[in-house]
């Protein structure tokens, strides 16, 4: 099972997106509205150096398999040791939870009643192929600009940026 969610509130896409007549999101439920977005500004970096000179520079991970979500831990923690509530990184914007089911017996296979996967047989080419003609090409039309762009520009804007030069966006 493949999972995703939506930005904000309920999606106007996941629900529509189909191939070979399947509709391929299926609605799982709603998140309960934690997060981080709201710690702007440079709140969420005052909690970490708070955090982090309160715990004499140790810090919490932000690696893979040091824990899931980074950010949350860390505003959690710093806002605890401030003798505040966890909850207020509870903002209450609900996203819409998707699943794109993988194999036939996903749900029996996720709970424990088969071993074996029933895998549905997508093929990469075909789904690429669908994904190029259904959405790629069409965008391609109507923004040909897309074919100017470089890579390497970004890097060198942002450097040029760190280093106070002036740098023209229209190369």
């Amino acid at each position: 099972l493949l999972t995703t969610s939506s930005a904000l509130g309920k999606s106007s896409i996941y629900d529509r997106i189909r191939f070979n007549d399947r509709v391929l999101y299926q609605r799982i439920g709603e998140s309960e509205g934690w997060g981080h977005f709201h710690l702007n500004h440079g709140l969420f970096g005052d909690l970490r150096f708070y955090l982090e000179d309160v715990k004499n520079g140790e810090v919490l991970g932000n690696r893979f398999g040091e824990g899931p979500n980074w950010k949350i831990r860390t505003a959690r923690a710093a806002l605890s040791q401030i003798g505040l509530p966890g909850d207020i990184l509870k903002h209450g914007i609900k996203r819409e939870v998707y699943g794109i089911p993988l194999a036939y017996n996903f749900k029996d296979f996720l709970l424990g009643k088969e071993t074996e996967l029933e895998n549905f047989d997508l093929k990469f080419d075909d789904l690429a192929s669908y994904w190029k003609e259904r959405w790629l090409k069409g965008r391609a039309k109507k923004k040909p600009e897309f074919i100017k762009h470089k890579k390497e520009r970004v890097s060198e804007i942002i450097h040029s940026a760190v280093m106070n030069k002036e740098v023209s966006f229209d190369e």
